[in-house]
């Protein structure tokens, strides 16, 4: 609330703070009922609307880590200069692209996502539905939400590091 703590890290911060809290809301809520009950009881709209979410929050947390150490490249590396792109209006711009993006990128998960009877668990679950389909959807996750966003965030660090080694 206040507009001297209204920062880019902190805007950033806050919208890390909004996805970490909404996953572990849908996300703890929905291993309680898959570990405490033997049947899915939530019905296949639930499950697929609850992957949908944990798909979406996850990859908006990585995604704001990587604005993170984007801006901080641009503070330590740009100084004053940075100033410039860093205002309050291009971070919440960032922010509502970050969300935008995965709102609608992650869209087939709803398609791939259903309430099916595991026979060797003897449950229903709420799954993904073929083996081609979750090989490319973890394959995916594992790119996107894991491999790519390290590369740029160990990239923008090093090049900070590299920066006030040289200073």
């Amino acid at each position: 609330s206040r507009k001297k703590l209204q920062t880019a890290t902190n805007l950033l911060l806050l919208n890390l703070a909004v996805a970490d809290v909404s996953f572990s809301l849908v996300c703890g809520g929905f291993s309680v009922v898959h570990y405490v009950l033997t049947e899915w009881p939530l019905g296949e709209a639930l499950c697929r609307l609850i992957q949908y979410l944990l798909y979406i929050t996850c990859y908006v947390m990585v995604y704001t880590l990587m604005a993170v150490s984007w801006v901080r490249y641009l503070t330590v590396v740009h100084g004053t200069r940075a100033n410039a792109y860093l205002t309050k209006r291009n971070i919440c711009i960032v922010i509502l692209a970050i969300w935008l993006v995965f709102i609608f990128a992650k869209i087939p998960v709803l398609m791939v996502h259903s309430v099916s009877y595991n026979e060797y668990t003897n449950r229903t679950e709420c799954i993904i539905i073929g083996k081609q389909e979750a090989r490319e959807f973890f394959a995916t996750f594992f790119i996107f939400a894991y491999a790519l966003p390290l590369l740029v965030i160990c990239t923008m660090y090093l090049k900070v590091i590299c920066f006030l080694k040289k200073k």
